[in-house]
């Protein structure tokens, strides 16, 4: 099987987002690159579900808690998501745009 770079990369993402809901099960709180797996993973499903932007960004909000989740991490998710909004937001028209 070839997968292009952009199925590769959301393949990662799917596998580490398993391994965080694994983690997860066990009670165990997650690490920054296991929350944010978690976070993309469902994001994704939300979108290939045919949720609206509005809705996907709520996924992402809610997916997890606090509680879920190792000290400190939320600060640096926080500091993640101001960083890639602009990015986010670039992807959202370009898809907008192709499928008008």
């Amino acid at each position: 099987m070839r997968l292009t770079p952009t199925e590769l990369d959301r393949l990662t993402i799917f596998t580490a987002a398993e391994l965080a809901r694994r983690r997860r099960a066990k009670g165990w709180r997650l690490t920054h690159p296991e929350a944010l797996a978690l976070i993309c993973d469902e994001m994704h499903e939300a979108a290939r579900g045919g949720g609206a932007y509005a809705e996907v960004v709520r996924v992402g909000q809610t997916t997890l808690t606090e509680d879920d989740i190792l000290e400190g991490v939320a600060r640096s998710l926080r500091r993640w998501a101001h960083e890639h909004a602009a990015h986010i937001d670039a992807a959202r028209e370009r898809y907008d745009r192709a499928n008008r």
